[in-house]
């Protein structure tokens, strides 16, 4: 049983640091449900394409009861923190070259609710959403 994995999109060092990076292609190497806790902090660096299919796959990879945390950019969050001036369009270019997909809070429920998984905690940080899950079947 493993643990704990951080899937990222590809090994670089712009990866968190500290924490047991992944990349897609190495998780799909791993057993299904053989994972206690996967984050995902960086979704908005895969593809629109890709992402449902890491879903998929992180899914697959979680042992029962076991925890999922995602963390993606909300469009209504930062539409919301650009209109009240809350973020500067320096700020909001430093963001940019790092997203390559990005989900409304409509389509994030969308997402969650396609998942067979019990949401444990949703909560807002700045522009992102953060939400926890616990694999049910």
């Amino acid at each position: 049983m493993i643990n704990n994995l951080n899937l990222v999109e590809s090994d670089n060092e712009n990866n968190p640091k500290g924490l047991n990076n992944i990349t897609v292609d190495k998780l799909d190497k791993i057993t299904n449900n053989f994972v206690s806790h996967i984050d995902c902090i960086c979704l908005d660096a895969f593809e629109s394409e890709q992402r449902k299919k890491v879903l998929i796959m992180i899914h697959h990879k979680l042992c029962i009861n076991g925890t999922l945390t995602l963390k993606c950019i909300n469009l209504d969050l930062l539409a919301n923190k650009i209109e009240k001036g809350e973020m500067t369009g320096e700020k909001f270019s430093e963001t940019l070259p790092n997203i390559k997909s990005i989900w409304s809070e409509i389509e994030i429920n969308d997402v969650l609710a396609q998942l067979p998984c019990k949401i444990l905690n949703i909560y807002y940080d700045h522009i992102y959403t953060i939400v926890k899950l616990e694999k049910t079947q």
